[in-house]
């Protein structure tokens, strides 16, 4: 499975988290490749503190949905933790996940929230 893939993989898992509020998802699995496990319960280790820089940036008067603050999690936990994987890469493949899996709209919403947390991290 490549990254892309692994991906895709651990932001689907952070959803089902957020619209099941149940932190071990029923499709998570211990066996799954390294990327995904670290990430995913990293996610969970510092949702507290990712939403925090999340919500910092986002506009106070919309209520993001589930699908977009996967992504946002996901590229965030991955900007402060994951110093093998570039900044801009997930920053994009946050996007690309949105462009996919979100509303019309949320590509540039979540890419304006990950340029403001960039600019203060």
């Amino acid at each position: 499975m490549d990254r892309k893939a692994q991906r895709d993989a651990a932001y689907k898992l952070i959803f089902e988290c957020l619209v099941t509020g149940n932190d071990r998802p029923y499709a998570f699995d211990e066996l799954a490749a390294d990327y995904i496990t670290r990430v995913f319960k990293g996610v969970l280790k510092h949702k507290d503190e990712l939403n925090v820089l999340i919500e910092k940036h986002a506009e106070s008067s919309v209520q993001l949905f589930p699908a977009d603050r996967a992504a946002l999690l996901l590229a965030v936990y991955e900007i402060l933790y994951e110093d093998e994987i570039p900044p801009a890469v997930s920053c994009n493949e946050a996007v690309e996940l949105v462009k996919l899996y979100s509303t019309k709209k949320s590509p540039g919403y979540v890419n304006g929230i990950l340029s403001g947390v960039m600019k203060n991290i």
